[in-house]
């Protein structure tokens, strides 16, 4: 059989053949929910956290940031606040 040959489960074998791919316009409806409800504090590694427990989707770390580089969602960085001691 094929998944001898290849090292793999058959219950692997099948999920990964009834797994659902999203395109990149499927992602980018989610990620741009994220971003409107954290109020573009979120980078592409939280952004990866937030849609896998939020979302159940599972998303490269590259891939993200690439759909969020190309559609201008970056995050907005806090200034450092500056301690006035002596």
């Amino acid at each position: 059989m094929l998944c001898e040959i290849g090292g793999v489960s058959r219950g692997a074998y099948y999920a990964w053949l009834n797994a659902e791919v999203k395109s990149w316009e499927d992602i980018l409806v989610f990620i741009k929910k994220e971003q409107l409800k954290s109020h573009n504090t979120l980078g592409y590694s939280r952004m990866k956290i937030f849609l896998l427990r939020n979302h159940h989707i599972t998303i490269g770390a590259n891939r993200l940031r690439a759909i969020m580089l190309a559609n201008n969602l970056q995050a907005i960085i806090r200034r450092k606040r500056r301690k006035n001691c002596r």
